[in-house]
């Protein structure tokens, strides 16, 4: 069990941008999801980037715990799937929280320490950062669950 922020909309975080970099580069391993098999829908929104994490070297593809019917991609933060994330997430920063993607988690060696879900309920590990960090960041000023 660990403690959690989480947020209905992630991109209204003040230091979000700060806090995604650092989560990115400190990552280990992804896991995305997305409706549906391996075929791509191009017009359904819940599956953009699938075709590009589908195309990245060494991902385990499995049946996604989320949804009744679709996937899951999990692999490991290299620069490739590092520079996928930013240029989804960027896009949803600035042009609206359905361009980027559906669910997705970014993982430690121990744990969950990002997860964006429904495309912008997001949850970020407390102990990420230290008291002083997450005060800096405004994190302290929210409310921590245990998930």
């Amino acid at each position: 069990m660990n403690n959690y922020y989480i947020f209905n909309n992630i991109f209204k975080v003040e230091y979000i941008s700060t806090i995604f970099s650092d989560i990115i580069e400190k990552g280990k391993k992804f896991i995305v999801h997305f409706p549906g098999t391996e075929e791509i829908d191009s017009e359904n929104p819940q599956e953009r980037g699938k075709e590009e994490f589908l195309n990245l070297e060494n991902v385990q593809i499995g049946s996604s715990e989320y949804m009744k019917e679709g996937i899951k991609i999990v692999g490991d933060l290299n620069l490739k799937s590092k520079n996928l994330f930013y240029q989804y997430f960027s896009k949803a920063s600035i042009n609206g929280r359905k361009e980027g993607l559906y669910h997705f988690s970014i993982h430690n060696e121990e744990n969950m320490i990002f997860e964006i879900q429904n495309f912008c309920i997001g949850y970020i590990l407390c102990n990420f950062y230290n008291e002083s960090e997450q005060e800096d960041l405004g994190l302290h000023q929210y409310e921590k669950f245990i998930l």
